[in-house]
């Protein structure tokens, strides 16, 4: 449900008293962080997980995370008032590079690493610690969500001003910003409801248009361009493998994947034969990719799919799931309510409870797997097993 303009302004009045107050406690030694660097000493007791562990890092406090990224060995957390863990492989530390709340973080096999937030914010990994890049030009925009690879950058975002709804796409490369798609003006409002990137660079980015909305789909690497008459449905998220991308419906009944040259359908009353809706109203869906024509998605239900054969199954969930990840097709997990963690090991799915906070994130990795949620609650597996 959209946001009132005074829901608007009291969410703004709380985060700006809960920034001040933690600058405040900054400067009176009431908080000791110290930024960009790591609290040594802080390595879990790792061999103790039987096999999950919540893990307690020093400075981290109540902070709700909100995203975790790994290149296989470091893993980096984001979430509220700017707060940043980061695990070197021996030990995690804290640091807090900005006062924004942060949304999304990605990287890429180049090393470097991006997360996005509140008021345009924008951090890079560098020698070690996260460092603000300058976007006055973006300071009005929430940025969303981001992804990276060898060919750049791109972050989607919305206007903080709710007199004027509007949506932006921005590339970064090299340290400079381009605004490489935004609404016309008088337009019906957009909104973005997924973005990825093919291996190659090529950009896409779903959402909707106006108040009853029709899909909107950007595809491009630089220069955008609308294709959304290849979609009938109103896209709820995408996520890409290689050069392909997938996109899923609000209502977990139609994938689209899409191949430079190739697009096929999933359709769950022809594949499923079921008639109705997987996701409820409102749904929020996660989606990964374990090869070029299957996948995963994941909200307050479980969709699994195949392109080769164009196959479709689905699952009830005990909960709503707020993100899936694996490392293998039969090493899957989503996270979500209440602490609710799910494993698919190729055949069944299995439900796991640590912890009574929401999760929101979680990242799949052969040496570690983490994940992240309300209340700084840090989830660990150690050995990857369930």
């Amino acid at each position: 449900m959209p946001k009132t303009s005074i829901q608007r302004k009291v969410k703004v009045l709380i985060k700006r008293l809960r920034k001040l107050l933690i600058q405040r406690a900054l400067l009176s030694g009431l908080l000791i962080i110290f930024y960009g660097c790591a609290d040594n000493g802080l390595m879990a007791g790792h061999s103790e997980c039987e096999p999950w562990c919540q893990i307690q890092v020093t400075d981290l406090g109540d902070a709700n995370l909100r995203d975790v990224w790994s290149d296989g060995n470091h893993f980096w957390i984001i979430g509220e008032d700017g707060i940043v863990v980061h695990y070197d492989g021996a030990s995690w530390g804290t640091s807090r590079p900005s006062f924004q709340d942060l949304n999304a973080i990605a990287g890429n096999s180049k090393g470097q690493v991006f997360a996005v937030g509140e008021e345009g914010t924008v951090l890079k990994w560098n020698d070690g610690q996260f460092h603000t890049l300058p976007t006055p030009q973006y300071s009005r925009y929430s940025f969303t969500d981001v992804t990276a690879n060898a060919n750049g950058t791109w972050i989607i975002g919305h206007s903080d001003d709710s007199s004027q709804p509007e949506a932006l796409v921005v590339h970064l490369k090299d340290d400079k910003f381009q605004t490489v798609w935004q609404p016309m003006k008088h337009s019906p409002a957009p909104f973005f409801t997924g973005l990825c990137v093919t291996d190659k660079g090529r950009a896409l980015i779903v959402g909707g248009v106006g108040e009853e909305p029709k899909p909107l789909l950007l595809r491009g690497v630089i220069h955008l361009e609308v294709i959304s008459e290849s979609l009938t449905d109103l896209p709820a998220g995408c996520a890409s493998y290689g050069e392909t991308v997938a996109v899923i419906d609000r209502e977990g009944m139609n994938i689209t994947l899409m191949k430079e040259q190739e697009t096929r359908y999933i359709d769950a009353n022809v594949s499923a034969s079921q008639g109705q809706s997987k996701f409820q109203s409102g749904s929020k869906p996660a989606m990964w990719l374990s090869g070029e024509q299957k996948g995963f998605a994941v909200a307050d239900a479980i969709v699994m799919f195949d392109g080769y054969g164009y196959g479709y199954e689905s699952f009830s969930s005990p909960g709503v799931l707020h993100d899936v990840h694996g490392d293998a097709a039969n090493n899957v997990y989503a996270v979500g309510e209440s602490g609710l963690i799910m494993r698919f090991n190729g055949t069944q799915w299995h439900t796991i409870r640590e912890t009574e906070a929401t999760l929101w994130a979680i990242w799949v990795s052969a040496q570690l797997i983490v994940a992240v949620g309300d209340d700084g609650t840090i989830l660990i597996n150690p050995e990857n097993r369930l």
